[in-house]
């Protein structure tokens, strides 16, 4: 384990400089702090906070005070609290104050008695301001307030739009021509509930009073406000019944089921949280989803900030709930009625890719089904044949591409033009990952596709290998540098060298997929794109060779690698590389998250799910990749096929879909923090997006587009002269480039 000395001879200062940096009792210059810092992160140096604590009487237990369980948002922001304070030097003291006074006053004497550094608190006394400012605030213990503001106190506030998120329901449901809604909420002098009156009565349309019920925020208390309207519910029931917390909507739900309602008669609408499970996260109508992990995240970013600096301003943020930014209409709810579904008794036919993605829509196909009275007969081809079968044959209505094919398959005319359909809506474009809906599916400002399956690749690593103290100790020996996560290729070989040579608790430091154009293609296009990075447009993939000496950097980057992966790479494809690292084999594996699931789900893996650790690809520069779902022009269904394309790539199922390992390109999907605890390189993989570059096919000299894998196929045919020793890697470059000049001649 690294000690202090250890990072003061990284940083280059003396032991004292850290101790001043780590404690704060001396200013340190802000080049030696990023000095420090790094070392800090480079040696994995953790502080003995308890020791320190002892010695200095400075204390890091930190409060949070909750109202209660019941209700899953608030363990949903304990959730998000939990995950900042995880490696910290902080400790969590929980409490709970079921929202009583004395509870409550109890709690804040316990943790004055802790002596705690900062508290997070849904309070339940918002007017007892003067109890927090004497226990806390005026002895310099920041606090962070969710949800509930107490008027008067000096302290952060972070909380969900309240106000925009019920008056958008209530305009929408008035604009429905709904009358007679009633609001549930909780006491009004939480600030929280008292927003959700103010947007229901700026939502009711004008003249319109609507009703308005206060009660404690329990589900018995909710039960007891509705059995005690039960003479106005006879004598003229709600149209609908909004409340604020999934608690209250079960008393509410309860109640009317008791007194003989169902929800097709009174829906209950109810503030909600993110789920991905849509049909069973709520018992209501319909729940919104409020970023709850997000707001306890951000809360405890804010009270770590106020505690190390406890000069700065308080802030009060908030957040946007997903469904006040989109369209209402598209929750059945909000929507007319639809007629019995007819059941078609001709299936559809489907041709997809034989992945974890297309297996896993398989499973849900059935939902497709129910939803549309159609059923689809999907039919999967591996990669090497699929394009080809595409080419061959008419009988298939939907098509899976990779997306370097979509203007190959639009010029040979196999692509119906779906640009009318997506006018009937707006969401189309609004709906994707920025640039994804143009590059999956458009050509010539026409709609050919939508995208479906969306990847880039990450670096996965072994985490317990890189912190292992021998093991960077040895690196460090070896390299006069730290083991961390390379981000540059020459990083990349050096530590599969080390993994190789040095490391006896694994045999490789990585693996290399070559045994078909396939794999091997996106591995030389990896290291052109970063070796290009400062070309900022790059018109196709035959461009990317025209620089001689870059090309010659990626090629010799490849043959340097070689020396030290394990040695059967011109059989290894996508997923044994995979397999070669769950089983322990090697140190690093590049891949696509969906293969990486895959297998993870299908072996029984040597590696322990808490030892892998995920970085951004060495270069920086992933290749922005994927499949697209269009429909055969040929198809005499077209409708019915535009019907499976629009259930299968936007937002009906893109949640599902993720949890049984498909990765779509709806935004959505990476913004939820449920899912985003389900794979943690979520925000990885978003931000990685931003940067990530297309492989775009080539225009011959007649403007046709020529084949991505007729490229593909001359660079990997004679890379892999190479290989096999039949030409030197000059002469090889001079052969590619010249073989890509004679076929963009046409």
């Amino acid at each position: 384990m690294a000690t202090i000395k250890d990072v003061a001879a990284l940083a280059g200062v003396s032991t004292g400089t850290v101790s001043n940096y780590l404690n704060k009792t001396k200013p340190v210059s802000p080049e030696t702090a990023q000095k420090i810092a790094d070392a800090i992160k480079q040696c994995a140096y953790k502080p003995n906070y308890l020791a320190k604590n002892l010695r200095t009487k400075q204390y890091n237990d930190v409060g949070v005070l909750l109202p209660n369980f019941e209700d899953n948002y608030y363990i949903k922001v304990l959730q998000g609290i939990e995950v900042v304070f995880r490696d910290t030097p902080y400790t969590i003291n929980l409490s709970l104050s079921h929202e009583r006074k004395d509870y409550e006053i109890s709690c804040i004497e316990s943790f004055a008695r802790k002596q705690i550094c900062g508290l997070i608190v849904f309070t339940s006394i918002p007017g007892e301001w003067k109890k927090y400012y004497d226990t806390f605030i005026n002895r310099g213990i920041p606090l962070v307030l969710i949800d509930r503001k107490m008027e008067g106190l000096e302290s952060s506030f972070v909380m969900s739009d309240n106000y925009a998120t019920i008056l958008k329901i209530t305009r929408e449901l008035t604009l429905n021509g709904e009358r007679n809604l009633w609001l549930l909420t909780g006491p009004q002098e939480y600030f929280c509930e008292s927003e959700c009156i103010r947007g229901f009565e700026n939502g009711l349309a004008q003249g319109e009073e609507g009703k308005i019920i206060t009660s404690l925020l329990t589900k018995e208390d909710a039960f007891r406000a509705i059995v005690g309207l039960s003479d106005e519910l006879r004598e003229e029931p709600p149209t609908a019944i909004i409340t604020t917390s999934e608690n209250k909507a079960k008393g509410i739900i309860e109640s009317l089921k008791f007194l003989g309602y169902c929800q097709r008669e009174i829906p209950v609408i109810t503030l909600g949280e993110e789920n991905w499970n849509q049909m069973t996260g709520s018992m209501a109508a319909l729940a919104t989803s409020r970023p709850a992990i997000k707001i306890g995240s951000t809360a405890a970013s804010i009270l770590i900030e106020e505690i190390e600096n406890p000069v700065l301003e308080s802030k009060n943020i908030f957040f946007s709930d997903s469904i006040a930014r989109e369209n209402l209409k598209n929750y059945p709810l909000f929507s007319a009625p639809k007629g019995q579904v007819v059941h078609s008794s001709e299936p559809l036919n489907v041709l997809m890719l034989d992945t974890i993605q297309t297996h896993a829509l398989k499973k849900i196909v059935d939902n497709f089904k129910e939803t549309y009275g159609i059923e689809a007969k999907i039919t999967v081809v591996n990669h090497q044949n699929l394009l080809d079968r595409i080419m061959e044959e008419g009988n298939s209505d939907v098509i899976m591409y990779d997306m370097p094919w979509l203007q190959t398959l639009i010029q040979n005319g196999l692509l119906a033009d779906l640009t009318e359909f997506t006018k009937e809506s707006n969401r189309y474009q609004e709906l994707f990952l920025p640039r994804t809906a143009e590059l999956f599916g458009q050509w010539r400002e026409k709609v050919y596709g939508f995208p479906f399956m969306y990847a880039l690749q990450i670096l996965y690593y072994r985490k317990d290998l890189f912190e292992n103290s021998e093991n960077r100790s040895r690196y460090r020996r070896r390299y006069r540098s730290e083991l961390l996560p390379p981000t540059t290729w020459k990083e990349f070989n050096t530590i599969a060298q080390f993994f190789t040579q040095n490391c006896d608790s694994v045999e490789w430091g990585t693996s290399f997929p070559a045994a078909y154009p396939e794999c091997l293609a996106p591995e030389i296009y990896l290291r052109l794109l970063s070796f290009e990075r400062n070309n900022l447009i790059i018109n196709s993939s035959i461009n990317l060779f025209l620089n001689n000496q870059n090309v010659l950097k990626a090629y010799v980057a490849i043959l340097r690698l070689l020396k030290y992966v394990k040695p059967d790479y011109r059989h290894a494809n996508d997923e044994s590389v995979v397999k070669d690292f769950f089983n322990g084999k090697t140190a690093m594996v590049i891949t696509y998250p969906p293969f990486f699931n895959k297998v993870a789900l299908q072996t029984n893996q040597v590696i322990k799910e808490e030892d892998i650790g995920y970085s951004e690809i060495p270069g920086g520069i992933p290749i922005l990749g994927g499949w697209g779902l269009g429909i055969n022009s040929k198809s005499s269904r077209i409708e019915d096929a535009y019907k499976f394309i629009k259930w299968a790539c936007m937002d009906n199922i893109s949640s599902y879909f993720s949890v049984l390992g498909g990765f779509s390109a709806v935004q959505k999907t990476y913004q939820n923090d449920e899912l985003a605890k389900l794979y943690p390189w979520f925000p990885l993989y978003s931000a990685a997006h931003r940067v990530a570059k297309p492989i775009v096919p080539p225009l011959n000299r007649q403007g046709t587009v020529i084949p991505q894998n007729s490229v593909d196929d001359i660079i990997c045919d004679r890379f892999y002269e190479i290989l096999e020793r039949e030409t030197e890697v000059h002469e090889a470059i001079k052969n590619t480039q010249s073989d890509l000049a004679s076929l963009t001649q046409g």
